[in-house]
This record gives C-alpha cells, structure tokens and sequence, in this order.
C-alpha cells in the first residue's frame, strides 16, 4: 500500500498557501514621492561635486589635473 498523504492535489496546494503572508507594499505615490525626492537630493550632490572640481569662473585651457597652459 503506497502513502499518499494529500490525496487531492487542490487540498494540499491551499495548505501549503494557508501559512504564506503577503508582502508588505508602499503604496505607489509615496513610493514615487520617495524617488523623486532621492533623484533630487543626487542630482544637487552630483552639482556640486562638478562645481567644486570645474570652477564656472575660472578658465582653464586644458581639464587635466595638473596642466596649465598646455605646459605638461
């Protein structure tokens, strides 16, 4: 005689669902709100990070570190 625990695959399918919580959700706006305030705030450091490294008024001839005046 062969053991067959779940005769009838419908039963066991809704046990082995019965202990499975569903995952926690952020509801779509506060989500995109949250996004957009991060793209933001990565969009300022990223500014001011290239301000601090190519100063808007000084001119410089070459982008290179230590280059001035074509001059290696």
């Amino acid at each position: 005689m062969s053991h067959r625990p779940y005769p009838n695959r419908e039963r066991a399918l809704r046990q082995l669902g019965r202990h499975v919580d569903p995952a926690p959700t952020i509801p779509a706006p506060t989500a995109l709100l949250q996004f957009g305030e991060s793209m933001a705030r990565m969009r300022e450091g990223a500014r001011r990070v290239l301000a601090a490294q190519f100063p808007v008024d000084q001119y410089q001839l070459s982008t290179r570190p230590g280059v001035v005046g074509g001059e290696a």
